[in-house]
């Protein structure tokens, strides 16, 4: 049996002390948290690519992907289906435009919280955890019961 790893990315916003995070409605999964901006990695694509070109879907800015920071990267079983996701984060230290909820359709809205009270009962659990690990300066973990096959 063999398995894929799904790869997504996240943008890490900053800006004055606050991070910024989306609403998500009417998606079908986790409605109802705040999500850092974010989406999957399309075929032939580099993980910086996919946070810029995300971050201008999401949130209508513009970053140069070989500026994005790497700040974590997080392996995880997903608990309802058993699937396998790669997440990788990235941090944005400069963007063009100003951030928006370009996607109202997915998102209710964007809010900006500060980012030393973030309410991370608020935000989806795993981010929460990663947030939470790379302020203590972890860079890595995996979430979930992974089997050998």
């Amino acid at each position: 049996m063999s398995t894929t790893n799904i790869p997504s990315i996240y943008v890490i916003l900053r800006q004055d002390n606050k991070i910024a995070f989306l609403l998500r409605t009417n998606t079908g999964y986790k409605d109802g948290t705040y999500t850092l901006p974010a989406g999957h990695v399309e075929h032939n694509e580099s993980y910086r690519t996919a946070a810029a070109r995300e971050a201008m879907e999401e949130v209508d800015i513009k970053i140069v992907p070989g500026e994005l920071d790497h700040k974590y990267t997080l392996q995880r079983v997903e608990v309802d289906n058993g699937d396998v996701r790669v997440d990788i984060f990235f941090e944005a230290n400069k963007w063009d435009g100003t951030p928006r909820n370009a996607e109202p359709e997915k998102h209710g809205e964007l809010v900006w919280f500060d980012a030393d009270n973030l309410p991370l009962d608020k935000i989806m659990d795993y981010q929460s955890d990663v947030l939470n690990a790379i302020a203590r300066g972890e860079t890595y973990s995996e979430r979930g019961k992974f089997e050998n096959i």
